[in-house]
């Protein structure tokens, strides 16, 4: 079973910033990590990269929508 230990960092200054990180995960399908990478700026996040990357060796899933923030 595969455990969820996000690995990566998350960087703040202030109200800018920067997050790079992996996250397991696993379904009835496969399993595989997502992998984020965002920046904040003024206090605002936008995710530049989202992807699924499968353990089963496949291409990488790219999931990032247009202009994700929060």
């Amino acid at each position: 079973k595969r455990g969820w230990l996000v690995t990566g960092s998350i960087k703040l200054n202030n109200a800018d910033g920067n997050a790079d990180l992996s996250i397991p995960v696993s379904g009835p399908k496969g399993s595989g990590r997502i992998q984020i990478k965002a920046s904040k700026a003024a206090g605002r996040w936008t995710v530049e990269q989202l992807t699924v990357t499968p353990d089963d060796g496949t291409s990488p899933i790219n999931v990032r929508g247009a202009g994700i923030r929060s």
